[in-house]
């Protein structure tokens, strides 16, 4: 029996079913030897090995990874967990020249200074939505209008069991705006004789200890660069650095039409002890 026709017995070939003069010896040498290997692999005991094979491998991934993830991503550089804020939308960043001008509209006392430094943070009450208020990490107490409250005796004011139909309203107040709040009200403790009322020592010592707080959580790390001064031959530090600075009139855009109208201020309870 020839090469060919053993081929043929051992795997159920009919003759007719392969030219033998139109193939070279080694092309049925290939040809048994990848008939084999197939017949091997469709048995069920190479199947399991395969699969068995199959998981090794991919476990082993799996460590890989593991390890990998552990050796580069180590806490001191690893992202934080960014807690969500209503404005993410509306944050772009941008370069901006920041220069230390002995004279600006934010300097000093008077009616246009004042008006200047209120109309940076006169956003203080923000509208936000129940959506966008239930994936806050710290939720606001909702606030009802006057007309959906009664009067309960000895006790807060509560909600009728009429009024659930009424939407509350839930309200903000973006930090940095806080911040610019307290900022001002330094200026007008520092020029408190210019003043006829000015904010009392405990407010001062709130906002300072709050402004220290702040600075220390966001941690500008926009880099003050020291230059010679002509004048004295000294290295002092800059007064025109280039920040890369988040958007502020973007974000104060936002605020001023999502602000709370003076008509629903006047018509919902604000007081602690006044709802529920």
């Amino acid at each position: 029996m020839g090469l060919a026709d053993e081929f043929h017995y051992e795997h159920g070939f009919e003759n007719n079913d392969i030219d033998v003069d139109t193939e070279s010896e080694v092309t049925y040498k290939t040809r048994i030897k990848t008939t084999k290997f197939l017949s091997c692999l469709s048995s069920p005991r190479s199947l399991r090995t395969i699969l068995v094979v199959q998981w090794m491998i991919i476990a082993l991934l799996a460590v890989f990874d593991v390890l990998r993830r552990g050796f580069y991503e180590s806490p001191s550089i690893s992202a934080p967990k960014h807690l969500f804020s209503p404005a993410d939308d509306v944050i772009h960043y941008q370069v901006q020249e920041i220069t230390f001008q002995h004279h600006t509209p934010y300097k000093g006392v008077g009616d246009e200074v004042d008006w200047a430094w209120a109309a940076l943070y006169n956003y203080s009450k923000t509208v936000v939505s129940r959506e966008k208020t239930s994936l806050l990490t710290n939720k606001p107490d909702p606030l009802y209008p006057v007309s959906a409250l009664k009067s309960t005796h000895g006790h807060r004011n509560r909600v009728t069991s009429t009024s659930h139909n009424v939407e509350p309203v839930y309200l903000i107040e973006l930090d940095v705006f806080s911040q610019l709040h307290c900022l001002d009200d330094i200026r007008k403790f520092v020029h408190s004789n210019e003043y006829s009322s000015s904010p009392s020592t405990d407010r001062i010592s709130w906002c300072i200890d709050s402004l220290r707080q702040s600075l220390m959580c966001t941690a500008d790390i926009n880099p003050m660069v020291y230059s010679r001064n002509p004048n004295t031959e000294e290295f002092e530090l800059s007064d025109s650095n280039a920040y890369t600075c988040r958007d502020f009139e973007a974000i104060r855009e936002w605020a001023k039409q999502l602000q709370l109208d003076q008509v629903m201020e006047k018509e919902i309870q604000f007081s602690e002890t006044e709802y529920w």
